[in-house]
């Protein structure tokens, strides 16, 4: 090698940036281990914030009657991960509808949802595969489903003997349906037998609870509270009853729609004979309508409508107007909606809050999810580690570098 050679050589190596292998260990590994802290604390945070979610102590149990029953003035749709009824106390609106949100089926709901009486709580209850049947008792503490009676202040279920019709206006007493028509009281379990049932049969108390309305053979049927027919008639052209609030307030008459059109116009008939009698002039209802019910009735003589569309309305008539009003904002998913009578007869109206679309039971999952996709992490990450070590370790010098001299 000439001098000239070995001087260059000696100036690019003088020249060249150096590595502290020691310092750059050190500060590779202080990394790593800053990594897998702060990977740990995001986990045992990520735990600790689950911890009061996932909490199974019984809920307490509101005591009855402890606030006014009112309705919000819009209606949103439950989140994901909503909580169940237990320690709701009670609830002012159930109410099911398309989507994600009632089911794990597009147009098969297997949820209902329901919002508290007096506050912006909004619960789930799992019903199965049914679209109607569920309703809420007068004073909306006990929600009616098929074969069950579910209490909204404990979650505790009871057998009910068929799907439910029709509550009494005191809250002791069911119609019910199966192959034959009853009468149940909820607090004995006595049942007083109305006859065969109808396939599609509805029935409305008058407002004292002393008669019952309901539909069998194609006949409107009056019957006082012990089952015994007092008189029936047979409405004109298929009517049916308009809803649980078919009783005219003062219980003089019964309203009817027609079942086979899309038009919404009540006719008020004599209960006794079936004639028919002038009642509440109510608005018309119009534009596309695929069903609905006359709930109840207002302190102020008006009375609320479901309307089933494709944008589905909750409105107000009031006797004398041109025009129903709006009474509640509702999601254009929603096809079928319950209130509970004393939520319709306080005529208070709240401000609806809506829940964000992730709920509190939703969260948990999320987070645990979230740390199992971290430690998954950490996990390769060591295992990738080891796997560059053993592979450094066992590859010798000369592979890499060639021969040492």
């Amino acid at each position: 090698m000439s001098a000239n050679l070995r001087e260059e050589l000696r100036r690019t190596a003088d020249q060249a940036q150096t590595y502290d292998v020691y310092a750059g260990s050190v500060a590779k590994a202080r990394r790593g281990r800053r990594r897998s802290v702060a990977a740990w604390v995001l986990l045992v945070a990520a735990l600790a914030l689950a911890v009061p979610f996932v909490s199974r102590s019984r809920p307490a149990i509101p005591p009855a009657g402890s606030a006014t029953s009112t309705l919000p003035d819009r209606l949103g749709l439950p989140a994901f991960g909503s909580r169940g009824v237990a320690g709701l106390g009670a609830a002012s609106v159930v109410y099911s509808g398309y989507g994600g949100r009632f089911g794990p089926f597009f147009d098969d709901a297997d949820t209902f949802a329901l919002v508290g009486a007096a506050t912006e709580d909004y619960r789930t209850l799992h019903t199965g595969l049914i679209e109607d049947g569920v309703l809420l008792s007068p004073d909306g503490t006990v929600v009616a489903i098929p074969e069950q009676l579910v209490d909204l202040r404990t979650g505790d279920q009871r057998p009910l003997p068929g799907v439910p019709v029709a509550w009494s206006p005191d809250g002791r007493r069911i119609v019910v349906q199966g192959t034959r028509l009853r009468i149940v009281d909820v607090t004995t379990d006595a049942t007083i037998d109305l006859g065969p049932a109808d396939e599609w049969t509805s029935a409305a108390w008058s407002p004292d609870g002393r008669r019952l309305a309901y539909e069998q053979d194609h006949r409107i049927i009056v019957a006082d509270e012990s089952g015994r027919a007092l008189g029936s008639f047979v409405p004109p052209g298929g009517s049916v009853l308009a809803g649980k609030g078919a009783w005219a307030p003062d219980g003089r008459a019964l309203a009817l729609l027609p079942s086979e059109t899309r038009s919404w116009a009540l006719r008020w008939f004599d209960p006794a004979d079936g004639r028919e009698v002038s009642g509440p002039d109510l608005p018309a209802i119009d534009g596309e309508i695929f069903g609905g019910s006359l709930l109840g009735w207002r302190p102020d003589g008006s009375a609320l409508a479901f309307v089933a569309a494709n944008q589905p309305r909750l409105l107000a008539l009031t006797p004398g107007t041109a025009e129903p009003v709006s009474a509640m904002a509702l999601p254009s998913e929603v096809y079928y909606l319950d209130i509970a009578d004393r939520a319709i007869e306080s005529g208070q109206v709240r401000a609806g809050d809506p829940p964000f679309f992730i709920g509190p039971l939703m969260w948990p999952r999320l987070i645990v999810g979230a740390a199992g996709v971290l430690v998954l992490w950490w996990l390769i990450r060591r295992a990738r580690e080891r796997a560059r070590l053993r592979r450094v370790v066992a590859t010798p010098w000369e592979t890499t570098h060639g021969p040492l001299v």
